[in-house]
């Protein structure tokens, strides 16, 4: 939990860069939205190093995957980040892209959700599979009423 003392409500508005002493993180990055990313289609592991910079990458196990991954986990430089916010994890895959990240979304859930990060996770990029009715009807149930299709998956957003 972050601490930037008493009185935070009342000086809110003027205190826009304060850092937490502990972590060395500003009151703005608290704010911002949590993003993590979901790669089920092996064939998209060379994305895996860009979008490591910036969010939590969850990326199914798989011969290429597990490559980049060793690359990526060999050449990082350690991270003020929270492994929450930024980093790579690979989960076994399922029998098919549909089938993995069905696998994978209640963990992925538990670790960025309201019991273990703030903010909770507001928004999950997904890789190598479309947001079929099924996968719909599982993130609306885990609060994600925003689903858009994109070149690649899609993107779902839990309402601000």
């Amino acid at each position: 939990m972050h601490h930037f003392g008493r009185g935070l409500d009342a000086f809110r508005g003027s205190i826009k860069g304060a850092v937490c002493d502990s972590c060395r993180r500003t009151i703005a990055d608290l704010r911002s939205e949590h993003l993590v990313a979901v790669l089920v289609d092996p064939a998209l592991a060379s994305s895996i190093p860009d979008l490591v910079r910036e969010r939590h990458v969850w990326a199914v196990r798989a011969p290429e995957p597990e490559d980049v991954a060793e690359q990526v986990w060999r050449n990082s430089e350690p991270s003020k980040a929270s492994p929450l916010e930024a980093g790579l994890t690979l989960f076994n895959a399922d029998s098919g892209p549909e089938n993995s990240l069905f696998s994978v979304l209640d963990a992925v859930d538990l670790h960025h959700g309201e019991y273990s990060h703030a903010p909770l996770l507001s928004t999950i990029e997904v890789f190598g599979t479309e947001p079929t009715g099924a996968i719909q009807e599982a993130l609306t149930t885990l609060g994600f009423a925003e689903i858009k299709s994109t070149g690649e998956g899609f993107v779902a957003r839990r309402p601000a």
